[in-house]
Parts: C-alpha cells; sequence; structure tokens
C-alpha cells in the first residue's frame, strides 16, 4: 500500500445462494440430468458430438427442439439405446460444465456468470454496483430532511407523475425506458458534479467521485462448482406458483477480491469542491473510503425493516450477521435507495412500474429456494 494508493484484500462468504446473470438464457433442451447434476452442453461441441455419431441426428435434433417441452434425455436414450458407456463418453466430450441439481430445469436455465473457461465468479461491477447503492443510502440517511426530501421524496414524486401522465397518454415504452434509468438523476446529483480541477463539467463523468474506487472481480471457481437451484416467487408472503430455475454459487462458498482506493485523487475532490449538501468534503472523504462500513450500514437498515415487516414463516435467521445483498433476486430495496422513501411513495412505485395493486409498498414480493432459503446474502470481511 502506498500513499497514494490504498489497497485492501476482502473475503466474500456467502450466507445464502448466489445467482448474477450470466450469458442468454440457456433453454431446458440443451441440459441433460442425470441423478444428481445437470449438464450444460457447449452448442458447437454438442453438435460436433452428434455429427460424429451420425449425421441424421442433427437433423433429428432439430426437429426435437422444436417440440414443446422436449426431454433431452429421452432423446440422448433414444439415440444411444443401452450404450451407456457411449452415452457417458458423448456428454463429457460435449458438455460445457455440470452443476449440482436441486431441481431439474422444466423450463429455461438462468445460468451464472462465466469467464471464458467457464468458471464462474463474483464481477466486480456487481460488487461496486452494491457499494456505490450503500454509499447514496448513507448520504441521504445522514443529510437534513429538507434536503434528502428534496433530492429523493420530491424527485419520485414529481418523476412519477410526469410517468403517469405519458402513460395515460398511452406511451406503453416509455415507461419502459423511465423504469430503466429512474434513479439516475439521483444518482448524477449525489455522485456526480466533484470536481478535481477547475476544467471539470458540471455533466462531466470524470466528476464521479466513486472513479477513486474500484474494486476487483473475485477470483474464478471451478467451472462445475455451482447449483441449480428452484426458486418459487411470493406476492405478500403466499406462494404465487411462479417457478424460475436459477445458477447459483452456493451458501458457504468463498471469494477474494480488492478494493483500491485512490487517496491522490479522493484529495484533489477535496481540495476543489467544499461541501456539499451540507457535508464538508471532510466528511465526504470519510463515507466513500470505507465502502464496507458503509455498506454494512445499509445492509443493517435493510434486514431490520425485512424482518419487522415480514410474515414469520418467510423471516429466514442466518448462523451469521450479513452485511451484503448482491445479484438477482433481493428486491426493488436492496438494488436503491426507496428504503428512505415513504411507504406510499414505494406502494405507488410498484403501482405504475410493476401494476401492483396500490397501498403494498415494497418488499411485497420475494424468492426464496424450495429449502425457503433467501437469494444473494453474503458477509464481506477484510483478509
Amino acid at each position: 500500500m502506498s500513499n497514494f494508493l490504498h489497497v485492501r484484500k476482502y473475503r466474500l462468504k456467502l450466507l445464502s445462494p448466489l445467482h448474477i446473470g450470466g450469458s442468454d438464457r440457456i433453454p431446458f433442451y440443451m441440459i441433460f440430468c442425470n441423478g444428481d447434476r445437470c449438464y450444460i452442453f457447449d452448442e458447437i461441441r454438442f453438435g460436433e458430438a452428434l455429427a460424429n455419431k451420425a449425421p441424421q441426428f442433427v437433423d433429428r435434433f432439430v426437429q426435437f427442439a422444436h417440440q414443446e417441452r422436449a426431454n433431452l434425455a429421452d432423446f440422448l436414450h433414444e439415440i444411444f439405446r443401452g450404450d451407456q458407456k457411449g452415452l457417458i463418453d458423448f456428454v463429457e466430450h460435449a458438455k460445457a460444465y455440470s452443476a449440482k441439481a436441486k431441481a431439474c430445469p422444466r423450463r429455461e436455465l438462468h445460468p451464472f456468470i462465466r469467464d471464458s473457461l467457464y468458471r464462474p465468479y463474483v464481477p466486480g461491477t456487481s460488487l461496486k454496483g452494491a457499494l456505490r447503492t450503500a454509499i447514496m443510502y448513507v448520504m441521504l440517511r445522514r443529510m437534513d430532511e429538507s434536503d434528502r426530501k428534496r433530492l429523493l421524496v420530491d424527485f419520485v414524486e414529481n418523476k412519477l407523475n410526469r410517468i403517469q401522465m405519458e402513460v395515460r397518454r398511452g406511451k406503453s415504452r416509455y415507461i419502459r425506458n423511465e423504469e430503466k434509468w429512474f434513479d439516475q438523476d439521483i444518482e448524477v446529483e449525489l455522485m456526480w458534479k466533484y470536481f478535481f480541477d477547475e476544467a471539470t463539467m458540471k455533466f462531466d463523468p470524470h466528476s464521479d467521485i466513486l472513479r477513486t474506487v474500484k474494486v476487483s472481480d473475485t477470483q474464478p471457481l471451478d467451472p462445475n462448482s455451482t447449483v441449480i437451484e428452484e426458486v418459487e416467487v411470493y406476492n405478500r408472503g403466499y406462494a404465487t406458483g411462479i417457478k424460475i430455475y436459477v445458477e447459483t454459487l452456493p451458501a458457504g462458498t468463498e471469494l477474494e477480491f480488492t478494493i483500491s482506493i485512490d487517496m491522490q485523487l479522493l484529495n484533489r475532490f477535496r481540495e476543489h469542491t467544499r461541501q456539499k449538501f451540507g457535508f464538508s468534503m471532510n466528511e465526504i472523504v470519510e463515507i466513500v473510503g470505507n465502502p464496507i462500513k458503509m455498506v454494512s450500514e445499509w445492509t443493517r437498515d435493510l434486514l431490520d425493516y425485512e424482518r419487522r415487516v415480514s410474515k414469520g414463516s418467510l423471516t429466514y435467521h442466518f448462523a451469521e450477521e450479513p452485511n451484503i445483498n448482491l445479484g438477482w433476486g433481493g428486491g426493488l430495496l436492496t438494488k436503491t435507495v426507496d428504503l428512505l422513501l415513504p411507504e406510499r411513495l414505494r406502494a405507488e412505485l410498484l403501482r405504475t412500474f410493476k401494476r401492483r395493486r396500490p397501498y403494498h409498498p415494497a418488499p411485497s414480493s420475494r424468492r426464496f429456494t424450495k429449502d425457503r432459503r433467501p437469494i444473494g446474502w453474503g458477509k464481506i470481511e477484510e483478509v
């Protein structure tokens, strides 16, 4: 560690299954389940292996894949006709990787992100995204109530009114774009507009103070280390019957990554920006320079709120207290600063974007594995 660059190594321990979406969804007819493992095929190797077996099998597979609820196991057993060794050799040659199967997908599979060697990992962008939201949350929570109302509550109310007006005019495509970029203006206001020299423009992306924080990817894991889970959606405490098949890293998995903070650049921001939202730059530097502390503070508030409002049957008790939520499945409050909004506004957000009934604030829906475990909770500790 130099005076200019503070580098710290951290360990992420998963306390519940984690899913971070990767490439396109995998159709169930490209997944072969055998016992407690599912084999996901590499399309090129699969096609070559079929052609080597017999060229006509390629055409037969194309016809098979167009069948509704096609079962790849039935197709392979039919062409190998009891030749178990030949089937195993085929699968080993054609697979990209295999995963432990807690559930065999009955429809498309949502794969975990992987590198070019099919090794799963947690991207630094996912980790930094959680840290960024946590820093925004802590800044908003600590600032004067009038500033928070102007920056967050008034902004959300005004924007929702504009969106609803456009929807009444029949612009349905408008609402999809607005949902995607809804929080961007809040982020620009809180994280941008910090000046590090005299030439910095008001909306220059270089004025993002989190330029000073770099987060590495975690180390890649063995390609066969994931688990396929069946995740069920609950709405207001009741199962909806909606089932989603996702590839996860299991609870207990440990991954390491680094956070580097450019203190020289952070100090330049401090020199050229006097204060923001009633904070001195020393206070802002303290917040930005301690991202793990900030995400722990945010996560504690999330868990406290969740335990207060969730029905007892859906409250999960962790053996260790989480301090971060990552990836898919955590819901609206784990990806935004919306915990700081009044309940009526959170309900209005869901009604506008998700077409939920009014007066049901987030979290109105939750996702759990078959054994009632939530998704994406972990614990970060410095190594």
